[in-house]
């Protein structure tokens, strides 16, 4: 029952999260403007992040859903980063693998605690060589962003512990818009055209209790008061 509703309540907060940057995105910029591309300076300093899987994402899953479980032996029960990364981080014999790689291209290496994230940083030039991209600028309706022209790679012996290399695009649908989204905004036009129950009907919290089936939690006292969520 617990893990229903922790997943009941993270669909909540995606699908709110997802309305906001649709908004975001039907507010900015015309898929059909024009665009213009050009190569990234070879100087130019970036600062990359590869995301890197847990040993065992089972594992992993198991312990965040126990530790908000009362039932559970580890319910609050949380561990320090050290701690984490000895339990779910990558292990320092495939860190220094993939450390290794990126140094032959002479490119800076950081690993954050918990080792699941390494900061790489380096020229564009190098940074090209070793993930086997192409870094272009693209200039379209004022606004400017950075991107690769494909998917970036590294070796089978490397890659195996990768889930995700980030940084090498600077593209944001809600950052770049022309338009600021404001929620108020979205009341202040409803309400132009809808009365007041409508609007509850439409916007209120109670919506999203009844869609997502979360009303027991209320029922229960768990109103979510004084709490805080990890996304």
């Amino acid at each position: 029952m617990q893990k229903q509703t922790l997943k009941k309540l993270i669909a909540m907060v995606t699908f709110v999260l997802a309305f906001t940057v649709l908004i975001g995105v039907t507010n900015g910029t015309p898929v059909s403007a024009k665009s213009s591309t050009t190569n990234v300076s070879g100087s130019k300093q970036q600062l990359v992040d590869i995301v890197l899987k847990p040993k065992s994402q089972k594992k992993l899953d198991q312990f965040v859903y126990q530790s908000v479980d009362p039932t559970s032996s580890n319910y609050r029960k949380f561990v320090s980063s050290g701690q984490f990364a000895s339990k779910f981080g990558q292990s320092t014999k495939n860190m220094q693998k993939l450390r290794q790689y990126l140094k032959k291209y002479h490119l800076r290496t950081e690993v954050y605690r918990g080792n699941l994230v390494m900061a790489v940083k380096g020229s564009t030039r190098n940074v090209q060589k070793a993930f086997k991209v192409k870094l272009v600028m693209v200039s379209k309706n004022k606004i400017r962003y950075q991107k690769t022209t494909k998917k970036p790679t590294v070796p089978k012996s490397v890659s195996k512990s990768i889930l995700a290399i980030m940084g090498l695009s600077s593209y944001s649908t809600v950052s770049n818009s022309s338009r600021e989204f404001r929620p108020t905004s979205l009341y202040n036009r409803s309400a132009t055209t809808l009365s007041q129950g409508e609007i509850a009907k439409h916007y209120s919290p109670s919506k999203f209790v009844n869609r997502y089936g979360i009303s027991q939690l209320y029922n229960n006292g768990s109103t979510g008061r004084s709490k805080t969520i990890g996304i």
